[in-house]
């Protein structure tokens, strides 16, 4: 059964909600900050150049469906089980970005070189886009996508692009 939102109560809570709650075991598995865990970064964006106000970049793009409500939680579009957990700002909850799907820009995306899970633990730092007229894109807010155990952000077949970023 969905949960159930209920306004008298922020939605932040538990008590902002009614209806079954299940927690992935994956939910329980996802990265954590480690100071000794040695990452290796990769899908690095590169800044090519600069035209007037336009910051031209070249980076990874990925459509990531994010949905908000009871979590923040990252799918790939037209899947119904969810990645990672989406991080705006350093909030968990639903901030400022409503649930939909969106253009994003890794900025990096991390892997543990450790891990022995497969694929590894990542995390993912994304500039999330809001696409214009004329093929331009300025930044809408910034994001952290942590996958779940057994999850590769590779999944949403981000492709390599030039960006006019304004």
């Amino acid at each position: 059964m969905k949960p159930h939102r209920r306004p008298m109560f922020p939605s932040w809570s538990w008590t902002g909600w009614e209806g079954t709650a299940l927690i992935p075991r994956d939910l329980l598995n996802m990265c954590e900050d480690d100071a000794d865990q040695e990452v290796e970064p990769d899908l690095d964006m590169r800044i090519v150049s600069t035209d007037g106000n336009q910051l031209i970049i070249e980076g990874w793009v990925a459509d990531l469906d994010i949905r908000t409500e009871p979590f923040n939680e990252g799918f790939v579009p037209g899947r119904e089980n969810s990645i990672a957990a989406v991080m705006e700002g350093r909030f968990l909850h639903n901030n400022t970005i409503p649930t939909g799907c969106y253009n994003c820009l890794v900025a990096q995306r991390q892997c543990d070189k450790d891990s022995k899970r497969t694929p590894p633990r990542q995390k993912t730092f994304l500039i999330v886009l809001e696409m214009l007229e004329d093929g331009l894109a300025q930044r809408r807010t910034m994001i952290t996508v942590t996958s779940f155990a057994g999850c590769d952000f590779m999944q949403t077949k981000p492709e390599l692009r030039t960006i006019r970023l304004i």
